[in-house]
Parts: structure tokens; sequence; C-alpha cells
């Protein structure tokens, strides 16, 4: 009997503990299921943030707007070579602004330039009047300090002079403007911008003064041909006449280290005082030391809207243009 119930009972307690093990390993499978869940959920949002986050980071790079660059081309003070230099002293520069940034443009309020001897102010003057400079655009500024604007007397020349005389000038031209930044539709704020540039004039800055001073661009009208067609008081119409005043306009930069890109460029015919005529051509840049060629229509409808080209008085063309240079331009 004792042996009966002792095997009764191993049985009871083998049937009971494999009871237990399956419900601890459905319990455990469950938990390995939840855990393997939640872990690919953590990795799935947690790649969504860093997605997120890269594209935030690659559109801050791209959108984070840089200040403009300031470089000085030319600066002179010429009089510092002759022996009277005091009564006609005046001050040359050549200073461009650069916008670095690829799609946002730069709004500058009135620019201010001070030039600066031993941290003493010795020229101010505004520069530019409020303008806005396009992406990836260069604005050269080139202008004389004179008369009203420098503060030079005769102790001041002097220390000049000696300056000269051990080697070179030092002198600090600074730079200042408010600025707005334009992204798409969205302006900033203003921003307050300043450019130091620290200069060292002497007899050496004289001569590459003289030898890189901008040359305006050359205009030459080269042909001019007028046919019947655009006589108000001719009866004879050629077959092969052209259908306007045809000259021949010829623009050359004579310039060697630099380029000039012309805004617009717009011509009027006069005769008698009166204009009979006009024509634009477009936005174009011309690379250093090139002539171009332009032939120029003026329709014969617009010329005897203005009274025609016949009687008497002389044909006077006219050529107005904004232009800017730009150094090192790629051909």
């Amino acid at each position: 009997m004792h042996t009966q119930n002792t095997a009764d009972d191993h049985r009871g307690g083998r049937h009971l503990r494999q009871h237990h093990n399956a419900q601890y390993n459905k319990h455990q499978a469950q938990e390995s299921l939840t855990t393997r869940i939640t872990k690919l959920i953590c990795a799935v949002f947690l790649s969504i943030i860093f997605t997120i986050g890269l594209v935030m980071f690659v559109l801050w790079l791209s959108l984070r707007p840089h200040r403009p660059r300031f470089h000085i081309h030319e600066f002179s003070i010429p009089s510092l070579a002759e022996p009277n230099g005091l009564s006609n002293v005046h001050v040359t520069f050549n200073v461009t602004a650069q916008n670095p940034n690829l799609d946002i443009g730069i709004y500058y309020d009135t620019m201010n330039l001070t030039l600066y001897y031993q941290d003493q102010t010795i020229a101010e003057t505004p520069l530019l009047f409020p303008f806005y400079q396009s992406s990836k655009n260069t604005v050269v500024v080139y202008g004389t300090l004179s008369g009203p604007t420098l503060r030079i007397n005769y102790a001041r020349w002097i220390q000049l002079l000696a300056a000269r005389k051990r080697g070179s000038v030092p002198f600090r031209l600074d730079v200042a403007s408010s600025i707005r930044f334009k992204v798409s539709a969205w302006d900033s704020r203003r921003h307050k911008m300043h450019a130091n540039c620290e200069i060292g004039v002497g007899l050496t800055a004289i001569v590459v003064w003289l030898s890189t001073k901008p040359k305006h661009p050359e205009f030459t009208l080269t042909d001019i041909r007028i046919p019947e067609t655009c006589n108000q008081n001719s009866s004879r119409i050629q077959e092969n006449d052209p259908k306007g005043l045809v000259f021949v306009l010829e623009i050359t930069n004579p310039n060697n280290g630099m380029a000039i890109c012309y805004v617009e460029i717009d011509m009027k015919l006069h005769k008698g005082g009166f204009v009979v005529g006009n024509k634009s051509l477009e936005a174009f840049c011309q690379g250093r030391k090139k002539t171009v060629t332009e032939e120029v229509v003026i329709g014969c409808d617009q010329l005897l809207r203005g009274g025609g080209v016949a009687g008497d008085g002389g044909l006077m063309v006219t050529v107005e243009t904004v232009i800017k240079y730009r150094y090192h331009l790629a051909e």
C-alpha cells in the first residue's frame, strides 16, 4: 500500500511539473514576442527620427545664410608720390562685395566706408544707397575720397610722408551696413555688418593702382544703312530693302584683367533734338580685351511715327547702360 501511494505521488508531481513548465514556456514565448515587437517599434521610431534629423541638418546647411565677403582690389593715394601732394590729396579705392550664397539674396541698407590711420578717422563717406544683391553675385564699388570727406591736415600729411619713406603707410578700411537675407519669399531680420581690411600703401601700390584702374567700355558705330522704305517722302520700295534702319555697334572692353557685365543697353536715335527710334539689347557679360559687334535694327514704323529720317538735321545715336566690373571671369 505504501509503495503504491508513493508511485502515485510521483506521477502526480511529474504531471504538475510538466503543466507548470508548459505554462512557463508559453509565458516566456509571449514575453519574447512582446520584446521583439517593442524593439522593432523602437527601431522604426528611431530610424524616422534619425532620417528627419538628417534631412533637417542638410536643409540647415543649404539654407544657412553666409555674410557677404569684401575684398580690396585697389587702394591708392597717388599724391603721396608728389612733393606738394597735400593740395590735391585724394584716395582711390576699388572694393568688391561678394554674395557667396547659392539661393539667398541680400538686401543692403546704406553702406558706409570709413578710413583709419593709426586708429583715427581720416575719411568717411556713404558708398551705396540701399540695394539688393542676387545670389552668387559680385558688386564692384569704385570710388574716390577727396575734399571735405578727407580729414588730413598738414601735420597728418607729414606723418604719412614719413611713414611712406620707411616703406609702407598702414591704413584700415571699414565697411559698415545693415543687411537682410532673402530666402525665397522669406526675409530675415536686420543684421549689423562690419568688414575690416588692413592696407599697406607704398610706391608699389601706386604703380598697381595705375595698372589696374578699370577703364570704361568703348562704343563705336561702324556702319549705318537707311533704306528708302524708312523715308516718309519716298515712294520707292525695294524688294530687298531691310525692314528698318540698320547700324552696327562695336562694344570694346579695353581692360586686361577684368570683364564687364552690362545690365541692359538702351539705344536711342535722335534727329533734330527729338527721339525718332529706340532699341534695347539684353544683358550680357564681355570678357577682358574682347570686342562684341551688334547689328541693331530700328523698325521703319517706329521711325515714321517719329517723323522719319529725311529732311534737315543730322542723326545721333545715344547709348545708356549700367555696368559692373568682374575680376577673373572664366572665358
